[in-house]
């Protein structure tokens, strides 16, 4: 019936116009989920801080990957990396972290299981991976058809940068002497190189074999040596010396120099930090040899000693 219910009538004949009814407005708001979906979100630096990465050295990025759809979904995960100036990639390694196949559950909360995912994208550079920026792009996709979603960033390959500071240079002697003959004490020079940078310059020349010089008085001091620096190494190497003058008083000291790639062969991020010096006092003092006529005349006063002797116990043996 139509009746109000107040009445005992079956029927209600007020006017809707006349109606005291009132209409109230009810707000719903609704989550739209799709069976298939799915995010993945990446760190911006790796796990030992920054973007720089090094030839031969893994580095691991980390990531998220969460099932966002309504049904439990498993994944394909495809990883690649591209040069932005078109340099070779040839024998990077670039790997997920998580296997494929990855079964996740969705987000419904009845279902036993997780919907979240933490991994690693580990990158290894190639050897011989020249410097520059370097885009990786990892794509995880659904095998339960959800659209695929993707994770970039990028790296960046430095130039090497060999280095030696005044610092790094030592001595055996704290000061050396020369006499007025010429002879010299020999003193031996240390320097301590090192490679902050990458193992590979622009040209493709590798940090294998650095040429190191040493320096005196602007003289170049024995031979150049050859070292190997790759990223992170530090050695010590190491010269002998006899200086060829004293100083004058005028001088704090000797000028000892050592230059770190002096022909400037390999490119660097800094040109600038590839020598050291330090000043080495050398003293001048008189000869230590004594002369002709000393030397002559203390052979004649043991001669005579020696015969007068000889003569005591031959006339002693006589008398008795």
């Amino acid at each position: 019936g139509t009746g109000s219910g107040n009445d005992g009538s079956d029927s209600d004949s007020t006017p809707a116009s006349s109606s005291s009814n009132t209409t109230n407005t009810i707000t719903i708001t609704l989550n739209a989920r799709t069976g298939n979906s799915h995010t993945v979100d990446c760190d911006t630096e790796h796990n030992s801080g920054g973007i720089d990465v090094y030839q031969g050295s893994t580095y691991n990025w980390a990531y998220t990957l969460t099932n966002t759809g309504w049904n439990t979904d498993n994944y394909q995960f495809t990883s690649t990396v591209t040069s932005d100036s078109g340099a070779d990639t040839t024998g990077w390694s670039v790997t997920s972290g998580l296997v494929n196949g990855k079964e996740l559950t969705g987000v419904d909360t009845s279902l036993t299981g997780t919907s979240v995912a933490t991994s690693s994208i580990q990158i290894t550079p190639s050897l011989t991976a020249r410097p520059g920026t370097y885009s990786i792009e990892m794509v995880v996709s659904s095998n339960s058809g959800g659209a695929p979603q993707n994770c970039d960033f990028d790296v960046i390959v430095p130039q090497p940068d060999l280095e030696i500071k005044n610092t790094d240079v030592d001595f055996s002697h704290t000061s050396a002497w020369i006499n007025t003959r010429g002879d010299t004490q020999k003193v031996t020079i240390y320097a301590t190189v090192r490679n902050t940078g990458g193992n590979i310059d622009s040209t493709g020349i590798s940090t294998n074999e650095v040429t190191v010089k040493f320096y005196a008085d602007s003289a170049p001091i024995g031979t150049s040596q050859v070292v190997s620096l790759k990223h992170g190494e530090e050695k010590e190497i190491s010269v002998e010396w006899n200086p060829g003058r004293a100083h004058t008083s005028d001088e704090v000291g000797l000028v000892v120099t050592i230059k770190v790639d002096p022909s400037s062969d390999i490119e660097e991020s800094n040109e600038a930090n590839n020598e050291a010096s330090q000043f080495f006092k050398v003293v001048r003092t008189k000869s230590s040899t004594p002369s002709f006529f000393m030397g002559f005349f203390a052979l004649i006063g043991s001669v005579a000693v020696a015969v007068m002797l000889s003569s005591y116990y031959r006339n002693k043996n006589s008398e008795e």
